[in-house]
């Protein structure tokens, strides 16, 4: 379903990610673990748009995406949930991600 294939984004000149990679598969739930400067959150921004990778690709449902304008990534129905901004603190994690599983009018 997602196929990241060894991509290697950089922030300015600093290179961020060193051709990683990630397969998830349909119905798979995939979390991102490591420790600060893993390349986390550059690996989601690379996944959306935000950092394109300078190499490798990124693949939904078999298209390529890697240089799709991230508004059109996320009506293909990739999103992120960063940790630290508490969309809703009152709810917990779990209740948190299943609003974004829910259908949206703009379908």
């Amino acid at each position: 379903m997602l196929e990241v294939d060894h991509i290697e984004t950089f922030h300015g000149e600093t290179q961020a990610l060193f051709g990683a990679p990630l397969t998830v598969g349909a119905g798979e739930v995939v979390t991102l673990l490591g420790l600060d400067g893993a390349g986390k959150t550059a690996t989601s921004r690379s996944i959306l748009g935000l950092s394109p990778p300078r190499a490798g690709r990124v693949r939904f449902e078999g298209q390529e995406i890697t240089r799709t304008p991230t508004h059109r990534i996320s009506r293909m129905e990739i999103g992120w949930a960063p940790d630290d901004r508490r969309l809703f603190p009152a709810l917990t994690a779990r209740r948190n991600l299943a609003l974004g599983t829910r259908n949206r009018p703009w379908r």
